[in-house]
């Protein structure tokens, strides 16, 4: 399962910072899911951040390991096409990412 709980990302900008993802909180329990939506939506910021490609800026991103108890690596795949970005995520990778930096890898 991942969990992301009030997780937001942000960039700096001439003005100061720039929200790319405002503060989202969802649980995905599904091995495989799909990420629809216009361009510049947020689907890559989103995909990237349940990869662990990036760090929230505040709030947390929990991957539970599988029922196995086996560490599978983190896997995305996307298709970029015209109409939009369709994303899948199969759950694994380190335990859980915060604000301030990820946890440590085993």
């Amino acid at each position: 399962m991942i969990e992301l709980r009030a997780a937001a990302v942000t960039a700096p900008s001439a003005a100061g910072e720039t929200t790319i993802l405002h503060p989202t909180t969802l649980a995905l329990a599904e091995h495989r899911i799909s990420i629809i939506g216009g361009n510049g939506s947020g689907k890559s910021t989103l995909a990237r951040l349940l990869n662990g490609l990036v760090e929230p800026a505040s709030g947390t991103v929990t991957v539970t390991l599988d029922r196995r108890g086996t560490g599978n690596t983190s896997r995305m795949g996307s298709t970029n096409r015209d109409d939009g970005v369709a994303g899948s995520i199969a759950p694994g990778g380190p335990p859980a990412r915060t604000a301030g930096g990820p946890a440590p890898l085993d």
